[in-house]
């Protein structure tokens, strides 16, 4: 609260598309927990940066360039100056952890994320899993649903999983095998930020990015 009130004095108003998200003038400012993520005009950016830091104590700041990847909501950022565009990926702790959950560290990689939910499933197959099952199942298919912002090549067919959300069946947990062997040979995936290309001769224009905090080093 007092974050956001500091915000609102220093001219930004709260985005009506997301409310963790703050605008100005050629300036951007998107909060989670205790992160804020700054983007826009690099003098803007400076002149902000410094006025926020007089009204509240910022534990970590850095700027987001080519040496220095930065993580923010869990995910990885890095800057290509060559490029002028900033990768967003996701680390490689969090696909190993889905991973482990079913022991596909060493599975063959697929080269879909296509599922196959429903029509001419054996009779077998639509056994509710159990508890124990149930469990690590809605865990990754809700940690999917998290990671397919940075990866929309797995939205369909975590939208799938997810509609099996609350009885999931033995089918059902196949098929987000099948999901999770595709990120395993997928990993390297990432989404380019960029300037449209008309903008790639301007001499002046770069992509910034700061985290005030330290715990965006720990991802």
């Amino acid at each position: 609260q007092q974050t956001t009130s500091q915000l609102r004095e220093l001219g930004l108003r709260r985005s009506k598309v997301d409310t963790q998200i703050f605008v100005g003038d050629q300036l951007c400012v998107i909060l989670h927990e205790h992160n804020m993520l700054i983007g826009g005009e690099k003098l803007r950016q400076e002149c902000f940066l410094n006025k926020l830091s007089a009204c509240l104590p910022l534990q970590d700041t850095r700027q987001l360039d080519e040496y220095t990847p930065l993580s923010f909501f869990g995910k990885s950022l890095e800057y290509n100056r060559a490029e002028k565009s900033i990768s967003v990926h996701l680390p490689a702790a969090f696909y190993l952890e889905l991973l482990r959950r079913y022991s596909l560290e060493d599975a063959p990689a697929r080269s879909t994320p296509r599922v196959e939910l429903g029509k001419g499933a054996p009779r077998w197959t639509n056994m509710i899993l159990s508890a124990e099952k149930t469990k690590p199942y809605r865990q990754t298919v809700g940690d999917l649903q998290w990671s397919s912002l940075v990866r929309p090549d797995i939205s369909f067919a975590v939208q799938q999983l997810s509609n099996s959300f609350i009885k999931p069946t033995e089918r059902d947990e196949q098929q987000l095998r099948k999901v999770l062997r595709y990120l395993r040979g997928t990993q390297h995936y990432s989404i380019s930020l960029q300037p449209p290309r008309r903008w790639k001769k301007a001499k002046n224009l770069e992509l910034l990015a700061f985290s005030a905090t330290s715990w965006s080093g720990a991802c």
